[in-house]
């Protein structure tokens, strides 16, 4: 059992999971001798359990003793390895069998191969990290060819002269414990029984669908699943229980080479999303048959049918990308430390901000979740704090660098000093693409942009059918009123059983739903906020309008809203480094739609950044290089991302004036100041303006799902200074921004 929590989940997340997961289900495994157990907890879990829970550490260290419990190893920060480099792979797989021995005695044999992301090369990595074990989804090992009993063993791969041993999880069974009766769960484990020697069943999942998961807590403890599933085992002829490392003794099968590959739905929901729409096509086919004589019987499309591989998802989503190649970048400069306590710390901060949970998106909320996000780019932020008082004297200092940091094919400038660092993306419209904080270690900018997925179709079905119950529900209203009590009471007899319709179905004869197969909505009106980005959501994005545009238009349609070809179009640039400054320009020739028709216009854009200063400046100069008048608005669009929409102590100010929750949206007329304030995180960050200035505030919200169901989730605030243009041919606007991170309540020049 893997038992996990992600680097920056919020503090009450672990506890509830300690309640209803990790402590009962260590009571029944302390209550039930007889039963060994492999028990796999993420190096961020066992912090936080030593911090806080230091008798179930130690509760966890007498079973080990007693050699009912082993503890399997893996990456320390509980890493997807596969997107690490070979250096953090290793180090990570040893960071955890170091804190696996320190604290109970024992190095692990094995490790857990985080969401069994499994490349051929891991072989080879795992090996040179002392491990001799790891197990996978059966799925990996069908796709290599094997079938039936074939599946019920382990094998030996190879990788560069290194072997290991693999172990095969059974998919079949993630889906029976705990969600099936005990009784049909041991009667399938017995019907796997084999004379064999090398016949091995292996099951590996989350340890918090016992009780965490939704619907769980009550079927698996309260209804005493797990305890009785254990007295099963107990007390069955036919199957014998093993830890996993005591498996190593029976002789495995043969030699085994498994396709690049991680369990059957992770591969799903790695695909783009039109390819994940006809790849449920595909599936739904192969499932149904083609109905058309014996060849026409549906099939497992599992066997042929596969999505796509782990990494997808640091293309599918530029902001996992992106984050992996700003981890990549101080994983780079933190090997250029030499050996000592900085760069000990560096690099356990660096292990934490590796943690996979932010990189990708499923049936969790992962990278949809802001705040962890936020926690990894706070770790990476930690780990270079670290290195620049190493590496560099004291005092306020700049420096510059032109790199492919996201590792895109394009150059990105970083602008950075003792205060700020920036990251510009010349090719991608001259973006922002972050702005951090650095002396608290406040990524401002990490924010989503809003994209169609696949389940989003079936959010909009629910809206449509609430729709239409709404309707229906104003005429049954006004015949109630005419036809008394009777109807009104079947009415709401309807309205009870639809409600408990969403609940997690269980029931007294051992079955409880899968979260799989759980469809939950955390609010109403989800469907109203499917609408999706035109371009990446990042900061000074230059936009046109026409003069009579409105925020909601353009929020609603940007695409149709947009005059102007620069918001993702390429700039040229150049870098001006200086001891006490440092600036990018960047310029770029295009085109802005009219009423007068097109006009082409340049526009000329530079950051400058200073030593010790919590501002920098963004000068722009638009040209009219056209024969007509141009007769536009430009509009230049910043983001905040300061987390929590709606907290009481996060609030939107334009010049002192409050002006609501960062989930708000607003037109200000005629400003010079609009920021975003975070008591919490003790910040506060805006834009000010030289003359007044009206502004679009505009919240960014995505719909995803989370373990809890379909939910709305604040991902940060657009700031849009806009300003009328009636520039005749040859003529130049110019206007200066600053942008400022202060403290909470620092007055603001």
């Amino acid at each position: 059992l893997h038992a996990h929590q992600p680097t920056g989940n919020f503090d009450f997340v672990f506890r509830e999971n300690f309640d209803k997961c990790y402590d009962p289900l260590l009571q029944v495994i302390e209550t039930h001798p007889t039963i060994p157990v492999s028990l796999h907890f993420s190096g961020i879990l066992l912090e936080w359990l030593a911090e806080n829970e230091p008798t179930y550490m130690a509760r966890l260290r007498a079973l080990v003793d007693q050699g009912r419990v082993e503890l399997i190893g893996s990456g320390f920060g509980e890493p997807i390895l596969v997107m690490l480099n070979e250096a953090d792979r290793r180090g990570q797989m040893t960071a955890m069998s170091d804190y696996l021995e320190e604290q109970f005695g024992e190095r692990p044999k094995g490790m857990w191969l985080t969401e069994r992301v499994w490349e051929q090369g891991l072989a080879h990595d795992i090996a040179e990290s002392g491990l001799q074990f790891t197990l996978v989804d059966d799925t990996h090992f069908v796709m290599a060819g094997l079938r039936g009993d074939d599946l019920s063993a382990s094998y030996i791969t190879e990788d560069r002269g290194s072997t290991i041993r693999l172990f095969p999880s059974s998919e079949k069974l993630r889906y029976y414990i705990p969600f099936q009766k005990v009784s049909d769960t041991i009667a399938f484990l017995e019907s796997n029984a084999t004379d064999d020697e090398s016949a091995l069943f292996v099951y590996g999942d989350d340890a918090e669908k016992f009780g965490a998961w939704p619907g769980t807590f009550e079927h698996v403890f309260e209804k005493k699943w797990l305890a009785r599933f254990f007295d099963a085992l107990a007390n069955s002829e036919v199957i014998e229980m093993m830890k996993i490392s005591d498996a190593l003794d029976v002789p495995p099968r043969g030699r085994l080479f498994l396709p690049d590959a991680s369990y059957r739905e992770m591969m799903e929901w790695a695909l783009p999303y039109e390819a994940r729409r006809e790849f449920l096509k595909a599936r739904d086919l192969c499932e149904q048959g083609n109905g058309d004589g014996a060849d026409s019987a549906p099939f497992d499309p599992g066997v042929f049918l596969r999505g796509g591989t782990w990494r997808t998802f640091l293309a599918k989503y530029p902001e996992s990308g992106a984050m992996q190649g700003k981890m990549l970048e101080v994983s780079r400069r933190i090997a250029q430390l030499p050996e000592g306590e900085a760069r000990a710390n560096a690099t356990l901060e660096l292990y934490r901000a590796q943690c996979n949970c932010a990189y990708w998106h499923g049936v969790f909320g992962g990278l949809y979740l802001p705040h962890l996000r936020f926690a990894v780019y706070q770790k990476l932020l930690a780990a270079e704090r670290i290195v620049d008082t190493a590496a560099r004297p004291p005092g306020a200092w700049v420096d510059t660098m032109v790199t492919d940091v996201d590792r895109d094919g394009y150059l990105e400038i970083t602008l950075a000093s003792d205060r700020l660092g920036l990251l510009i993306h010349p090719r991608r419209g001259g973006h922002i693409v972050a702005i951090d904080e650095k002396r608290r270690g406040i990524p401002l900018t990490a924010a989503l942009s809003r994209r169609p997925e696949v389940y989003h179709e079936e959010v909009a079905a629910l809206g449509r059918e609430k729709t239409s119950l709404g309707r229906e529900k104003t005429a049954l209203e006004k015949e109630k009123a005419s036809l008394g009590k009777e109807e009104a009471s079947l009415e709401k007899e309807t309205a009870n059983s639809a409600a408990s319709s969403a609940a997690p179905p269980s029931d007294d004869d051992g079955t409880v739903a899968s979260i799989h197969d759980q469809v939950l909505v955390k609010e109403e009106g989800l469907h109203k906020l499917l609408v999706y980005d035109a371009y990446q959501r990042e900061g000074a994005i230059d936009h046109f309008f026409d003069p009579a545009t409105t925020r909601e238009e353009w929020d609603g349609d940007q695409a149709g809203a947009e005059r102007g070809d620069f918001v993702e179009g390429q700039y040229k640039s150049a870098v001006d480094p200086s001891p006490v400054s440092v600036s990018a320009k960047l310029h770029r020739e295009g085109i802005v739609r009219t009423a007068n028709g097109p006009v082409p216009v340049r526009i000329e854009k530079e950051f400058q950044l200073g030593a010790g200063n919590d501002t920098f400046n963004i000068s722009y100069a638009i040209e009219n290089r056209g024969d007509a008048v141009l007769e536009t608005v430009f509009g230049c669009e910043f983001l905040l991302a300061l987390l929590a929409g709606d907290a009481h102590d996060r609030r939107l100010l334009a010049g002192e004036e409050e002006l609501g929750p960062l989930r708000s949206g607003h037109d200000v007329k005629g400003v010079t100041t609009v920021s975003a304030r975070d008591e919490w995180l003790d910040v506060r960050a805006g834009l000010s303006f030289a003359k007044p200035t009206d502004v679009w505030i505009t919240p960014i919200q995505t719909v995803s799902h989370s373990e809890a169901g379909f939910e709305s989730v604040y991902q940060a605030t657009a700031f849009m200074p806009r300003w009328k243009l009636a520039l005749k041919p040859g003529d130049t606007w110019v206007r200066e921004i600053k942008f400022f991170a202060f403290h909470a309540r620092g007055e603001i020049a």
